[in-house]
């Protein structure tokens, strides 16, 4: 399914009943704060899963996701990918890796809120960043070239 920029990908409080697969494009997933702000908490690219908490969970959204470019995103209804789950070892293992992934990431933004000051957070948020959406120069640096508000 293709999606234009701006355009809703799933809405919050709906039920998840596909798991989606970030082709090509950028998404991010917003959350509204106390104050009545929207915020936006997790930016993917490319070859990204989104919606795997709920979808796996059986739960509604409590946020949703919006494509920030042009995005292709392939949408696994939950019988396919349960049918493949218990076919293919290799995905569950690939599965597997991505949610050990998801729960590092976390683990280490807790970390960083509790313990870490503005600035370090602010670094570890470009370097990360960059390392997801920038490039490898010559010398081996991630750079990225893109705008950032």
């Amino acid at each position: 399914v293709d999606f234009a920029k701006g355009e809703d990908i799933f809405q919050k409080y709906s039920p998840q009943h596909y798991l989606f697969y970030v082709y090509q494009g950028e998404v991010g997933r917003t959350v509204l704060t106390a104050s009545g702000n929207e915020k936006i908490v997790k930016v993917v690219g490319e070859r990204s899963i989104i919606g795997e908490v709920v979808f796996f969970q059986s739960l509604n959204n409590v946020n949703y996701c919006q494509a920030r470019k042009k995005c292709e995103i392939y949408l696994f209804p939950r019988s396919v990918v349960y049918e493949v789950l218990l076919k293919d070892e290799k995905v569950v293992q690939g599965l597997i890796n991505w949610f050990c992934s998801r729960m590092s990431s976390l683990s280490a933004q807790i970390t960083d809120s509790m313990v870490r000051d503005t600035h370090y957070r602010v670094c570890s948020f470009l370097y990360n960043y960059a390392c997801d959406f920038g490039k490898i120069d010559a010398q081996g640096h991630y750079v990225y070239k893109g705008k950032l508000s």
